[in-house]
């Protein structure tokens, strides 16, 4: 629904990933809603391990208004292709990461905001300083917010909303009443496909992988792959707990779990790695606070120099990471050179030079520093065109990337459809 740009600043040279909604989309309130509703639940975390959303508003460009928001420039690789090349991961790697995420979600949650699309297309790893698996949730952009009018189009029950292998139980069956704990089963399928290298669920289609997440046991991590700490495997399998009251009744009691070193000794007779990914979380950075997003005024267009960047494909095939709008975007990278280019378009003639008009007017307003991407220079935290669809089956574990990562937005009955975000410029 979404086409995700490398913006540059013409003056100071700051790059900053743009995201646009389809022409076609920018009419329907309730799509545009959903749109601005991932820009306002991310300034209200206001979390380090949670991607910058610095401005958002809707332009007049003549026939169509443009509907934006602007994020910041993140140079990474998504979580999905990690697990791609080189999963298993080893445990004090998985778990750094996992922390990490926990944290994002309980303070997501702290706020109210349900993420409900937790998955490694929507998790981007940056180099921070010498950290090099510095976490950066993504994709809010089906998130609930609990204050959400239960009668409303985007909680009401019987709608299907989530990526199918990664969906708790309550999802499955469309629940209107979802709540935090639908993170917490997502967060333990996560850790399973970094520890194992599968997700535990996978079907021919979504519907098979639905039911399967509705009425199936999970297989033991242990029993796909050995020397899995055992406390680790404990925490996996409460979160994947199929009644909510099961699991962690909150994100930090899952997160105390897991940093619980006893298992790990039993199993490995040594804390170091261990004690390295459970301090990570205690030393993370306590985010500035931001200056609350308003809408920035519309103003009118006139043709002015400035820099859109069309991307190349990069040179690791599939290197994705997730989108918004019920669906999953690839973000966008820099060229490395001998991949093919892929263009984006919002349409043509007077609309392309509308987007590249509207990324100065709109650049020209954030000077201010914000978070540098990480040294890799492999993948940026933007979104690319959602155009392809991916049924989320997960019948290859960490596939799909390539065109982009489904989120799906069908019925409870099996019907409907999967809304996918495809054209990849570097992400999923």
């Amino acid at each position: 629904m979404g086409s995700v740009y490398l913006a540059e600043h013409p003056a100071i040279g700051k790059k900053v990933a743009l995201k646009v909604l389809h022409a076609e989309f920018a009419a329907n309130q309730d799509v545009v809603s959903r749109f601005f509703n991932e820009a306002k639940a991310v300034n209200d975390i206001q979390h380090p391990n949670i991607v910058d959303i610095v401005d958002y508003g809707v332009i007049a460009t003549g026939a169509e208004p443009m509907v934006y928001f602007i994020m910041e420039f993140l140079a990474g690789v998504s979580l999905s292709d990690l697990i791609r090349r080189e999963a298993p991961l080893a445990p004090e790697r998985a778990l750094s990461i996992a922390l990490q995420v926990a944290d994002a979600l309980a303070a997501s949650h702290a706020k109210g905001i349900i993420h409900r699309d937790l998955k490694p297309d929507n998790i981007m790893l940056i180099q921070r300083g010498r950290e090099r698996d510095f976490v950066k949730l993504l994709d809010f952009g089906i998130a609930k917010l609990t204050g959400d009018n239960p009668g409303s189009r985007r909680t009401r029950t019987g709608i299907v909303m989530g990526t199918p292998a990664y969906m708790s139980p309550e999802q499955c069956e469309g629940r209107g009443n979802i709540d935090h704990r639908t993170d917490i089963y997502a967060l333990g399928i996560v850790i399973y496909e970094m520890i194992t290298g599968r997700v535990p669920f996978v079907g021919e289609g979504y519907g098979e992988v639905l039911v399967q997440h509705l009425t199936q046991a999970p297989a033991a991590p242990s029993t796909i792959r050995g020397l899995i700490p055992p406390h680790v495997e404990q925490v996996v399998m409460k979160a994947l707990e199929k009644r909510p009251e099961g699991r962690y009744p909150n994100t930090e009691e899952m997160m105390r779990a897991l940093a619980d070193p006893v298992g790990y000794v039993e199993a490995n007779g040594g804390l170091v790695g261990f004690q390295q990914a459970v301090l990570h979380v205690s030393n993370l950075p306590i985010g500035q606070p931001t200056t609350r997003l308003t809408p920035s005024p519309i103003a009118p267009l006139t043709p002015v120099p400035g820099t859109l960047a069309s991307a190349q494909a990069p040179s690791h095939p599939g290197l994705q990471t997730p989108t918004t709008l019920g669906g999953s975007a690839g973000q966008m990278a820099p060229g490395t050179g001998g991949g093919k280019k892929v263009g984006i378009f919002i349409g043509i003639g007077v609309a392309v030079a509308a987007i590249a008009a509207a990324a100065v007017l709109l650049l020209g307003k954030s000077g201010g520093d914000g978070p540098k991407g990480g040294d890799e220079g492999s993948q940026i935290a933007a979104n690319g065109s959602d155009d392809g669809s991916d049924d989320g089956s997960g019948a290859k574990p960490g596939t799909g990337a390539t065109a982009g990562t489904g989120t799906t937005a069908g019925t409870a009955d099996g019907t409907g459809a999967t809304a996918g975000t495809g054209a990849t410029a570097g992400t999923g």
